[in-house]
């Protein structure tokens, strides 16, 4: 137990303010394993300085070094700086506070000249890489209490928008290497809006809408000025919060620091990362992965220890690399070519299996392994209504299969019944792997954990031994106890109670509520169908028909109408010349990623007299329906209007007549049906200027980055440099 007296209490809650602003919010979307280190715990103990007021005047070296100027800190005023000094003694004078500095320095040392050589390479000032200090620490597993992940501790939303992969395979936020450039590239941006980099700082905390709102109602132009009439602010949801307003002073200070980091005395001190993390001893290179690669397997070719290749790896959160999509893994730069003979290897990667039961859906199978729908498509062709009895192939979740090709010694199953505590670092597949079980068979064990992703720390789980003999007998030993309950539940009960109870489920799931921003293929591959599957179950709903708010049936039989409804065939299309998936989507009245959805493999790259498969449209004699008309609310756009209704700008645009893009509250926008034909967009030349990115482009001209990248035969990894020339769509 901790006591406080009163004239503490005030430091503590100001340390926990700090805490605070170090870490910037995200969410985490796809989690193997809680290797990850929380910012509010590992940053209160080891960076938060003290903010005791007697700190004493400043040293000679202390304060040449406050008063050094780079680009960062090249117009602070006399008033400015004193703001900036507060922060710059809690890191100098504190005992605490130099700890804290010297921490950071030891975790960046082998990540630093990195970080700096891409900001000097993007001619942006390379004292930026110091951001990371103030972020995480410069720590790879960081993870805020919002679910900021890695190094730069970035949003989902954001990170997707600069370009990161996040899915159930890899979560490049943890990346130090493709975040950091995903981090220059976010800041370039918000320089590029704001023309000032205490503002684009400003930004990245806060965002850039609200830093945007507020200089609107301030009438400032710069953070300081902005700062100083925030309190003028009367909406909560303008004004600053004091984490953006202490954030931009205390990276000015950190920057001074490292910039005379030997001038004022510190030393990098030794430390680790918690949860078994060490930090890097060695310059990381990156090596080609194969896909479905067996990541343990690499470590065990390379004489890596597992623990020793997840620090140089932290991005990945499976034991296999995606099926689907290309990706590098790290070595130490003394093992570079060891690792490209590795990266040669043939390696099986650590599969289970499941077998198909009674009443499995995809879904639901999903949610018993941890895997989701679409990965269990990509490891086994299958469709839905399942095959009893099939085995289905579960990519990655077990880690047995990689450590027996490594020559682990592996785990025996114990004689008897027994409980284990779930320990830090666990993961299930290596509890069931260590008890000499299989991931399938533990998960049996223990039916209360729905989601083997998420397991918590100090967990109880049920490992069965040698003598338990069927799978009802370990049911029966996790079932809580009733009066009721006898050993000798009849069998047809026992079934009865499965079929009803898998009814309920069913009854439960068989409807979806329509979103912002879904389409047929996503709300499909959702819920483990195909597009053709999810119009049959919805009377051949056309993509113009999804509404937020729409219920959609999503599993269950098709309705008789759909049926019996005539489908024209497929039809192949022969790509000529100057065909780009843009326009050949658009020709057939399709999204490009519908085209892909039925074209597996379908990339940017077309070759003259390729064949792209084109689905058949469903003739049903659907009755008239009344035009949808819809009240423009503050906030609306024609692309978010577009988006709710799964209608293109250009659709809009010329059903309403309208001149321009402008909407005023209020006004009424009718919305097209499916029928309604808009003639095809002239396509312009643009040539990329500094500080463009396809998604700046993208959205200059009313466009989605998908298309964008489709009308250019660009693939998702294609690169800008200034002068190029882009073909656009304007809306």
């Amino acid at each position: 137990m901790l006591f406080f007296s009163v004239s503490k209490l005030k430091h503590t809650a100001a340390a926990l303010a700090f805490c605070a602003a170090l870490t910037a919010c995200g969410t985490k979307e796809y989690q193997m394993e809680d290797n990850y280190v929380s910012t509010s715990e590992s940053l209160y103990e080891d960076y938060i300085v003290s903010v005791d007021e007697e700190t004493g005047p400043l040293l000679e070296p202390e304060k040449q070094a406050l008063l050094s100027v780079g680009e960062i800190d090249r117009h602070i005023t006399a008033e400015q700086l004193k703001i900036i000094e507060k922060e710059y003694k809690h890191y100098v004078k504190n005992p605490r506070g130099r700890v804290t500095i010297e921490r950071f320095m030891y975790r960046a040392a082998p990540y630093l000249d990195y970080t700096k050589k891409v900001f000097r390479d993007r001619n942006m000032p390379e004292e930026l890489a110091y951001l990371a200090f103030v972020e995480s620490g410069y720590h790879p597993f960081a993870r805020s209490s919002a679910n900021a992940m890695g190094m730069w501790q970035f949003m989902a939303a954001t990170a997707r928008h600069c370009g990161l992969t996040i899915n159930w395979w890899i979560d490049e936020r943890l990346d130090p290497y493709k975040a950091t450039k995903a981090a220059a590239s976010y800041l370039q941006e918000m320089h590029d809006e704001f023309n000032d980099w205490h503002l684009a700082l400003a930004a990245y905390n806060a965002g850039p809408g609200k830093i945007r709102r507020a200089l609107e109602e301030t009438g400032t132009d710069n953070f300081f000025d902005l700062m100083a009439a925030n309190d003028s602010i009367k909406s909560s949801k303008i004004r600053i919060k004091k984490e953006t307003a202490d954030y931009v002073p205390r990276f000015i200070a950190m920057v001074k620091i490292m910039r005379n980091f030997d001038l004022l005395g510190y030393e990098a001190k030794e430390n680790d990362l918690g949860k078994g993390h060490k930090v890097i001893e060695e310059r990381a290179v990156a090596i080609k992965a194969q896909r479905g690669s067996d990541l343990k397997a690499v470590a065990k070719a390379l004489d890596m220890s597992w623990r020793e290749f997840r620090d140089y790896n932290p991005a990945f959160l499976q034991t296999v690399t995606p099926m689907t999509a290309d990706t590098v893994f790290y070595v130490p730069a003394s093992l570079q070519a060891k690792g490209l003979e590795v990266s040669k290897m043939k390696t099986v990667a650590g599969w289970s299996t499941y077998t198909i039961r009674r009443g499995d859906t995809l879904s639901g199978i999903s949610k018993k392994t941890g895997v989701p729908i679409y990965v269990l498509r990509q490891a086994n062709t299958i469709s839905e209504p399942l095959q009893i009895g099939v085995r289905l192939k579960i990519p990655g979740s077990n880690t047995y299969v990689a450590d027996k090709a490594s020559g682990k010694n592996l785990g025996t199953r114990p004689k008897h019944d027994t409980n284990y505590t779930v320990q830090a670092g666990d993961t299930f597949g290596e509890i069931a792997n260590n008890h000499g079980l299989t991931l399938a068979e533990l998960k049996k064990a223990n039916p209360q954990v729905r989601d083997v992703t998420k397991i918590a720390l100090g967990q109880k789980l049920y490992i069965p031994g040698l003598k338990t003999k069927t799978d009802s007998t370990l049911t029966a030993q996790n079932k809580p106890k009733t009066a009721k309950n006898t050993a000798l539940t009849a069998k047809t009960d026992k079934t009865r109670s499965l079929a009803e109870a898998t009814q309920k489920l069913a009854a439960k799931r068989a409807h979806y509520t329509v979103k912002s921003g879904d389409t047929l293929y996503s709300v499909a591959k959702k819920h483990g169908l195909t597009v053709e599957e999810l119009q049959a179950l919805n009377n051949g709903i056309s993509p113009q028909g999804l509404a937020v708010g729409k219920k959609l049936a999503v599993s269950g039989k098709p309705s008789p109408a759909k049926t019996a409804a005539k489908r024209t065939p497929n039809k192949t299309y022969t790509v000529q010349k100057g065909d780009t998936l843009f326009s050949i989507a658009k020709r057939h009245g399709m999204s490009v990623e519908e085209l892909r959805a039925y074209n597996t493999g379908l990339t940017a790259s077309l070759n003259i007299g390729q064949k792209i498969s084109i689905p058949g449209s469903a003739q049903t004699k659907a009755p008239a329906q009344k035009t949808i008309v819809h009240i423009v609310k503050k906030g609306d756009t024609l692309y978010s209007i577009g988006r709710n209704y799964n209608v293109s700008v250009d659709a809009i645009v010329a059903f309403n007549n309208l001149k321009n893009n402008s909407l005023s509250v209020g006004q009424k926008v009718k919305i097209p049906g499916p029928d309604f034909q808009v003639a095809a967009r002239s396509v312009q030349t643009y040539k990329v200027r500094k500080g463009d990115s396809f998604w700046s482009i993208s959205q200059k001209f009313g466009m989605s980055t998908d298309e964008l990248l489709a009308l250019n035969n660009m693939s998702e990894n294609a690169t800008l440099a200034i002068g190029d020339k882009i073909q656009v769509a304007p809306h």
